[in-house]
């Protein structure tokens, strides 16, 4: 048997445990945990085996039908298939198709359910089991439980931050749209509209404040020399 083909094969049953990985991982456009590729495939072999296990389960109470191992093996092993095994193949296109369906969706729902657990149990900074994602909850505001996040219908985050351009110093301020991190967790950089802009001089806030005609200002975290954050809340009456 081609060699390729053990290859592909050995790939295609480890891609929902990475699907998984990938999913539980991902949040809008935050990475939620920062791993190397030897923690990510340990732990993506680990899912594997876990979501297969579950997978043949529930496979075999809906199509009562279970999987040859022996073909298996000959094709870990790279050993010639027999007419036979073609034909138990073949036979079993149907349901092996429905099989990897089966498997790829239940890696993705199961990421997705899982990290919506974690941030349900843990939804604040502060909490015992929260993501080592400082800047995430700090720009969600998530940073403790409060008396009136039962009542809080929205929540808006002003940003004020302070920028040298050349000889200048200015205050930008506005409320933040959006912010980006790094895989490593460390802030990258912010979006914010409303933005008006106030030129310091002399140590002092006597420059007239301008507001600045744009939809949406990206700031680079490097940039900025001291960042304020004002958690708006609205209450329902």
């Amino acid at each position: 048997m081609n060699l390729a083909f053990q290859a592909f094969f050995i790939l295609f049953l480890m891609l929902p445990g990475f699907l998984y990985i990938k999913r539980y991982d991902k949040k809008e456009n935050t990475t939620l945990e920062s791993k190397g590729l030897d923690a990510t495939s340990a732990q993506s072999v680990f899912a594997t085996l876990i979501l297969h296990t579950v997978s043949l389960t529930i496979s075999y109470f809906l199509f009562c039908k279970s999987v040859d191992y022996s073909i298996i093996i000959k094709i870990l092993t790279n050993e010639k298939l027999q007419p036979v095994d073609i034909n138990k193949i073949i036979d079993s296109r149907r349901w092996i198709i429905s099989y990897f369906f089966l498997v790829f969706t239940l890696a993705y729902a199961s990421g997705l359910a899982l990290q919506k657990l974690m941030f349900k149990l843990n939804p604040y900074k502060s909490s015992a089991f929260a993501f080592n994602l400082p800047w995430y909850y700090e720009l969600k505001g998530k940073i403790e439980p409060t008396s009136i996040d039962k009542n809080s219908v929205s929540e808006f985050i002003r940003i004020t931050c302070m920028i040298v351009s050349g000889k200048n110093t200015y205050l930008y301020s506005g409320i933040l749209n959006d912010f980006y991190l790094n895989i490593d967790g460390s802030l990258d950089r912010i979006a914010i509209t409303g933005i008006s802009r106030l030129e310091l001089k002399n140590n002092s806030h006597r420059g007239k404040e301008e507001t600045i005609n744009v939809d949406r200002m990206i700031l680079k975290y490097d940039e900025i020399q001291n960042l304020t954050l004002e958690y708006l809340i609205a209450i329902k009456q």
